[in-house]
């Protein structure tokens, strides 16, 4: 039997707010650009419509980086160029394009060394330890996620540390170092559940329930794996949702309730089809198959695999 484990990440952007208010924040800076023409107010319209397209439209958000980007070296503003460098960053991990994405993010880190601004370098940090955890290179991850713990520490960011300790969960889940994964969930959870962070939360559950089950016990994989996704559905998360469906399905196959696991796996596939999450499809996919293999369903399980 394979078991599917993702490993995704939190990677922070240069505004890390709901839709809605992206699109104020749009309106206002709007106006406030119609009146004095800055570049400076228009280069921050730029980041903000980029990020309102950040996951949807990949090519779009890079139109408005790249703009943003010209711009602010244009005016030579460190502040601006190092926001603009780090949402390019965003945009090419995001595209896949990890190399590119890493020359970006060490350039947002250069031109954000004159700002002095700590927590803004976290953020970096953050975003280096993604790429790093992608390409899998796990030292360096570890140590930049590490990096953004200690400095949101520092500063007091709950938020923030939140977020270090959900990647970590996730990149001690990968190395099978479980110990370190049950270590930084409960930090993480401590802060996550208590400020109602449920988007965090949920990552965090479902990095904990997947080391329980790399432990074989499936009993405390799947209570935590429940409550994953309900702190997803509670946040209206569509990715979040699918994951923990993507986990509970993994689950129901380990204990050999294959009905249960194709249910479940279907509802996330649909899930994923629906804001169009390859990552997730892609592992969906071989633990469908696997499920209809076990019931005798050659057709199904050879359409999936």
């Amino acid at each position: 039997m394979r078991v599917a484990f993702i490993s995704t990440s939190f990677i922070l952007s240069s505004f890390c707010i709901a839709q809605p208010q992206l699109s104020q924040q749009i309106d206002s800076l709007q106006k406030i650009y119609n009146k004095s023409k800055a570049d400076s107010n228009y280069i921050d319209i730029l980041i903000l419509k980029a990020n309102t397209v950040l996951y949807t439209d990949y090519d779009l958000a890079e139109k408005f980086a790249d703009s943003a980007i010209a711009l602010a070296f244009k005016n030579q503003l460190p502040k601006k160029k190092a926001a603009s460098c780090r949402l390019k960053g965003v945009i090419l991990t995001n595209k896949g394009e990890l190399v590119k994405a890493l020359e970006y993010t060490y350039q947002a880190l250069k031109e954000a060394a004159p700002i002095n601004n700590k927590l803004f370098n976290a953020g970096i940090y953050n975003n280096i330890g993604t790429i790093h955890l992608r390409i899998g290179k796990y030292d360096s991850a570890i140590y930049y996620f590490k990096r953004l713990f200690h400095t949101a520490k520092e500063e007091n960011a709950l938020h923030e540390q939140a977020i270090a300790c959900a990647n970590l969960t996730g990149i001690y889940l990968n190395t099978d170092s479980l110990q370190q994964n049950k270590e930084y969930a409960k930090i993480g959870l401590g802060i996550s559940i208590p400020q109602k962070m449920d988007n965090i939360s949920s990552y965090i559950l479902f990095n904990l329930a997947s080391g329980y089950l790399k432990r074989n016990n499936s009993d405390s994989a799947m209570t935590l794996m429940q409550q994953s996704l309900q702190y997803a559905n509670n946040a209206k998360l569509m990715d979040a949702s699918a994951q923990a469906m993507l986990g509970l399905s993994n689950i129901y196959l380990a204990k050999k309730q294959y009905t249960l696991a194709i249910t479940t796996g279907e509802q996330a596939l649909e899930q994923a089809k629906s804001f169009n999450a390859l990552n997730f499809q892609e592992q969906v996919l071989p633990l469908l198959s696997d499920a209809y293999d076990s019931i005798g369903n050659k057709g199904k399980a050879l359409l999936y695999y």
